[in-house]
């Protein structure tokens, strides 16, 4: 399931009239991408740039639909669009879901204001961790997300859990499936190439900076 269904929509401070609001997020990737995949939606119609490259060709996104029950979002695969310090822009125009036809007064089909919602999940190369307390104390795998605003990872294999899992097609199954259940950080640590569990050190090569094993120094 996509990051966005934990997202809040952001709207502008101030009426801008018919002027479009351009919203801008800078961040940092932490380290080589393996990819990176952007979800959005919006209340109007949205452009989105990553690094002043347009993302999809859609025109009129996110698409006509019923806003009683649905709003409709898009994935793009951005990976190729990241570099080491990116800008993501996004304009948001007034659109289908905004109106002025006095016809149709019902309150699901017009909004007093333009708004956004979107979600950037990065996975990054290589991340191999170990485990090194709790029931899965040695095993190893790689980092597949980082769950910020809880200090925790999931980790490929790692602290399976049994969960029920619901129909969403008529070809699921549904049933009990083993799922990857977040470990704190503390639990884990990062596998140097030559020292095995190690802490993660940092230095400054020009104006890049760069993780390292505090053991031996060497680049992770």
């Amino acid at each position: 399931m996509s990051n966005i269904f934990k997202a809040e929509f952001i709207r502008q401070n101030e009426d801008l009239d018919t002027v479009c609001p351009v919203f801008r997020k800078i961040f940092w990737a932490e380290k080589k991408v393996r990819k990176a995949t952007l979800s959005i939606s919006a209340l109007g119609f949205y452009e989105v740039h990553i690094n002043n490259n347009r993302i999809g060709k859609f025109i009129f996104a996110p698409g006509w639909t019923s806003y009683r029950t649905r709003l409709q979002y898009q994935n793009y695969n951005v990976t190729k669009y990241l570099e080491e310090c990116n800008t993501i822009d996004i304009a948001v125009g007034t659109g289908r879901r905004r109106h002025n036809r006095k016809d149709e007064e019902l309150p699901f089909l017009k909004a007093d204001e333009i708004a956004v919602i979107s979600a950037l999940t990065v996975e990054y190369e290589d991340d191999t961790v170990e485990v090194i307390a709790g029931k899965d104390k040695g095993k190893r795998g790689q980092i597949v997300r980082v769950i910020r605003d809880k200090d925790r990872v999931i980790v490929a294999g790692v602290n399976l859990v049994k969960k029920a899992m619901k129909k969403r097609t008529q070809q699921d199954r549904g049933g009990i499936a083993e799922v990857e259940a977040p470990l704190h950080i503390s639990n884990v640590a990062i596998v140097c190439k030559k020292c095995g569990p190690t802490r993660i050190g940092y230095k400054l090569d020009g104006d890049k900076k760069l993780r390292v094993c505090r053991k031996c120094g060497d680049t992770l």
